[in-house]
Parts: structure tokens; C-alpha cells; sequence
């Protein structure tokens, strides 16, 4: 058995076992002493063993055992007071091991086991009650507590019962007998507890690895997927901004009849602005809480500058902290319908407002006095609204759209604490 647990231990990397293995050689020891069998054939020279090995392989097992419970319970964090019961009983044996070590070397301390055997027997019940508590708290299986109160059943029995000699049955069930079988019982539960817990780590570890690799397979699929998005977006705003000035410069440079060198600088100051512009609207700096409103603010005046709109903004966002993913999905929603509003709108002006509610979100609006589109045609009118109600969506946001001849309004409502 002890065997079994050291490979299975240093296969499976669960060290802690090995504790358990010692904590079995030990039992082993005192089952040599107690039959006669170790006297007889292995330390009978030896006065230190005839007199000391059952209650010395008795500490050294409750140290093992100890150190077994500290290193091998997966307790959670909050019962730390259970966990040091188990520490200071198995550290509470380290100066008992240190005196017998001098007892070997030196001799003398003849009634140490006394001592030894009753602070033994606290450090066992008191553990008796921890493994109690912890197996009312769910934190072990009840087989557990059986196990570890059997042998000091056993042991209690031996002490209450006085058979008579010719009570062959009663002298069966009795002494040391009873303890052993008691002992053997209880190291195969607990081994049956350590392969148990083992198995069951090694299939939560294989299913939360079969989980991870998922989630990392649909990551870079998703990463893939809006690098693509943003790449065709890239190139689309590229080619209808700039596909137009650089057809008008070729025609106009074609036309060598005709000296207008204002018309091409014209264009080149047109081209010049928009690429200024797109430039801006790819733009993300690093946005945190701390300079969230100054980067809007910014962003704002940028585009103020380099486009025909006015745009105005409002943002009060006084006493609030949002959180530094928030608030750059924030900016990228905003930028993402401030950009559309100047390209599609033909709108003169834009107002952009971030106001704090009484109910704890936060209202974004962003409104033109445009044309207007369909509302009902939106998802395929290649406004980028998707990448912005997937941005709201992640935010547990939501979203109105008002639109007419007028102009578009966007209303965003964002949780400030989710």
C-alpha cells in the first residue's frame, strides 16, 4: 500500500500523499512492536526500541498525519482555524520527536512516553471534533470522521473490557486486535479518499482545460473576425474619401490645355483635410478614468476644426469613476456615431452630451440636425451601428434611435456599476 501511494503520489505530482505514506510506515511499526514481532526479529538489540518504538512511531505518525490534513484538505479560505488545528497539533509533536532523538543519544526520560501518550490523545480528540465540524460544513465526506474515530474506539475498548480467560470470542474482539483491524480500516478509507480526490481534481482540471481551449478558440476567431471587420471598414472609408479627390486631380491634371494650378491646390487642400479627419477618427489614445472627459474633449475640437459641422459637446460626469474598459468602449461609441453623423447626416451641426442620472447610469446622446435615415433599414445601411450596440450590449446598455427629416437623436443608457 505504502508503495502505491509514493508512485501514485509522484505520478500524479500530489505530494502531500506522501505524508500519508509515512504516516502508514509508522502504523506498520507499532504493529511490529505490539505483536513482538519487531523485538523478536528486527531491534532486539536495541534497548531504545523495546522500550520507546510504539509511542515513538506513534508521534512521528501523528506528525505525518498532521501534516497530511494541513497539505492535502482542499479547505476553502475562510476555515483557517480548522486548517491550524491541524498545523499546531502537528507542529505540538515536533519537541516530543526532538526529545525522544535525545532520549536515543543521551537516555534517561523513562516515563516520556506517559507524557507523550496523553498529549497524543488531546491532539486525537481534538482533531476528532475538527473533522466533525468540517464534515458538518461539507468540506469532507462523513467516512472520513468514521474512519479516524474507529481506531480510538478501538483503543477505548481495550481499556474498558477485561475478558475472562476462557472467553476465547471476547479475547478476539479485544486489545489490540480490534485497534489493528480498526487501523487497517481506516488507511483504506483514507486511501480511498486520496485516489477519490485525485481522480476528481484531474477531471475538473480536464473539463476547465476543455473549457479554456473553447473560449480560446472563439477569442481568435472573434479577434480574427474584427481585425477583418476593421480592415474592410479601413479600406471602404479609404476609398470613398479619398477615391473622389484623386479621380478630380487625375482629370484635372490630364487637361494640360489648362493651366488652373488653384483648382489642384483646391484639391490637394480638400484631400489634405479629410485625411486629417480620418486620421483623427482612427485614432484611440490610451483612455483611462483619470483623463476620459479630456480625451473626449479632444476628440471633439479635432473634429470641430476639420470638419464643415459645428459640434458642440457636454460632459458632466462629476464625482463618477468609471472603469477604464467603460470608458473606452465610451469613446469608441461616441466616435464611432460622431463619425457617421458627419459623413452621412449633411447635418450643420452635432451636439454630443454625457450627463450622470439620479438612477446611476450614465446618458449618452449624440444628435445632428441631418436628413434623417430609416431606422428599419439601419442594420443594412452600413452606418457601423453594430459595432456600437455590440459595445452597448457589453456594457448592459441600452439603445434608442429617433430619426426623421429633422435630424437623428441616439439615446444610450449605461449602468455605471456593472
Amino acid at each position: 500500500m505504502t508503495l502505491i501511494l509514493v508512485f501514485f503520489a509522484v505520478l500524479k505530482k500530489e505530494y502531500a500523499v506522501l505524508f500519508y505514506a509515512a504516516y502508514i510506515v509508522t502504523v506498520f511499526f507499532e504493529f511490529l512492536a505490539g505483536k513482538g514481532l519487531g523485538v523478536q526479529y528486527i531491534w532486539s538489540d536495541s534497548v531504545f526500541f523495546i522500550n520507546n518504538i510504539r509511542s515513538f512511531s506513534q508521534t512521528i505518525g501523528v506528525f505525518c498525519i498532521g501534516f497530511f490534513y494541513v497539505k492535502f484538505y482542499k479547505l476553502n479560505k475562510n476555515q483557517k482555524i480548522p486548517k491550524g488545528i491541524f498545523e499546531w497539533g502537528a507542529y505540538l509533536t515536533i519537541p516530543l520527536i526532538l526529545l525522544y532523538v535525545y532520549k536515543f543519544f543521551f537516555g534517561g526520560l523513562i516515563t516520556l512516553y506517559l507524557y507523550v501518550w496523553t498529549i497524543l490523545k488531546i491532539i486525537a480528540f481534538i482533531w476528532v471534533l475538527n473533522h466533525i465540524y468540517l464534515t458538518i460544513k461539507k468540506q469532507l465526506p462523513i467516512y472520513l470522521v468514521i474512519a479516524f474515530i474507529l481506531p480510538i474506539l478501538a483503543v477505548i475498548n481495550g481499556q474498558i473490557m477485561n475478558p475472562e480467560v476462557h472467553d476465547i470470542v471476547a479475547i478476539k474482539y479485544s486489545g489490540p486486535n480490534v485497534y489493528y483491524l480498526a487501523l487497517s480500516l481506516e488507511i483504506l478509507l483514507f486511501t480511498r479518499y486520496i485516489f477519490g480526490t485525485v481522480i476528481d481534481t484531474q477531471r475538473s482540471y480536464f473539463k476547465l482545460k476543455k473549457v479554456s481551449d473553447e473560449l480560446k478558440y472563439n477569442f481568435q476567431n472573434k479577434t480574427l473576425e474584427v481585425q477583418q471587420q476593421e480592415r474592410n471598414k479601413l479600406v471602404n472609408n479609404v476609398h470613398d474619401t479619398f477615391g473622389g479627390y484623386l479621380e478630380a486631380l487625375k482629370l484635372r491634371l490630364l487637361q494640360k490645355n489648362e493651366n488652373t494650378p488653384e483648382k489642384v491646390q483646391e484639391i490637394l487642400d480638400a484631400f489634405y483635410k479629410d485625411y486629417r479627419y480620418l486620421l483623427n477618427s482612427l485614432y484611440a489614445p490610451k483612455i483611462n478614468s483619470e483623463n476620459f472627459i479630456t480625451s473626449l474633449v479632444e476628440f471633439c475640437e479635432k473634429l470641430d476644426k476639420l470638419t464643415s459641422q459645428k459640434i458642440t459637446h457636454n460632459f458632466n460626469l462629476n464625482g463618477i469613476d468609471l472603469q477604464q474598459e467603460k470608458c473606452v468602449h465610451i469613446y469608441r461609441i461616441i466616435s464611432e456615431l460622431t463619425t457617421n453623423a458627419i459623413k452621412y447626416s449633411k447635418s450643420s451641426k452635432i451636439n454630443i452630451s454625457i450627463l450622470q442620472q439620479k438612477s446611476r447610469k450614465v446618458l449618452i446622446e449624440v444628435k445632428d440636425n441631418g436628413i434623417g435615415f430609416n431606422t428599419n433599414k439601419i442594420s443594412n445601411a452600413g452606418f457601423g451601428i453594430n459595432s456600437v450596440k455590440e459595445r452597448i450590449m457589453q456594457l448592459k446598455g441600452t439603445l434608442n434611435i429617433t430619426s426623421n427629416k429633422n435630424g437623428s437623436i441616439f439615446i444610450i443608457e449605461i449602468p455605471i456599476n456593472d
